[in-house]
């Protein structure tokens, strides 16, 4: 029996200090930090929508409605907000990363999402052009040529893929201004590519003439065009 008193104390006990505490007017939240770089993200912007939490229940808010609100905010890729004892709320995020230029006009994230900005604002990009909806598949080509054509030195800048399916690269070493120009084709992609690459690194990359297009699309070779205003220059 005084077991089961102490029991019911001990709760009754518990139900009013949370009530005490959960009170709208007890321990406020007095700061928001935030941690993250700013870069494209505004600070205001996050600051607008975090700023209402200040002056309510430390420990009475709810922390995922107000996530699923700063995710909202442009170039907000992640965001987690936590609260720091006594009265401070921290906002986690991080910014969302472009990782190509997409067609003319807009860029593709790591997410895979299209969106749109100037053009000159992250210039040092590759390119990739294709019909519409086909950003991933690009993406995903971009990654292969890259693996085959870093081991030759170069570095992919452009991915083009047509309408009818064909595949076209520009590449460049890393010491080079102009890009080469390789024409893949539609079908065998890798095995023309890598056959391309192990001539290219034993004997076309110590040519002296600059080799300006590479055309793959042979059965058992290819065809190479060189910069003849270099020669010309030359002569």
């Amino acid at each position: 029996m005084i077991s089961l008193v102490l029991v019911m104390v001990f709760a009754a006990t518990l139900l009013y200090v949370a009530d005490y505490l959960l009170q709208p007017d007890r321990l406020p939240v007095q700061r928001i930090s935030f941690v993250g770089e700013f870069q494209n993200v505004s600070r205001d912007a996050l600051q607008d929508v975090a700023v209402p939490y200040v002056g309510k229940n430390f420990l009475a808010l709810d922390l995922d409605k107000l996530e699923d609100a700063l995710s909202e905010i442009p170039w907000v890729a992640n965001v987690s907000v936590s609260r720091r004892w006594p009265d401070t709320l921290q906002i986690d995020f991080r910014e969302t990363q472009l990782i190509a230029r997409w067609n003319d006009d807009t860029w593709v994230t790591e997410n895979a999402d299209i969106i749109s900005l100037p053009a000159a604002a992250y210039s040092n990009l590759p390119r990739w052009f294709g019909p519409e909806d086909s950003h991933e598949l690009v993406q995903a080509r971009h990654r292969q040529f890259s693996s085959i054509l870093a081991s030759g030195g170069l570095r992919t800048d452009v991915v083009r893929y047509s309408a009818r399916g064909a595949w076209q690269i520009e590449a460049r070493p890393d010491d080079a201004n102009e890009a080469l120009r390789i024409r893949l084709g539609r079908r065998d992609l890798q095995e023309r590519l890598q056959r391309f690459i192990q001539a290219y690194t034993q004997s076309l990359s110590h040519m002296e003439e600059r080799l300006q297009i590479v055309d793959l699309r042979y059965p058992n070779g290819f065809a190479l065009q060189w910069d003849k205003t270099q020669e010309r220059e030359a002569g």
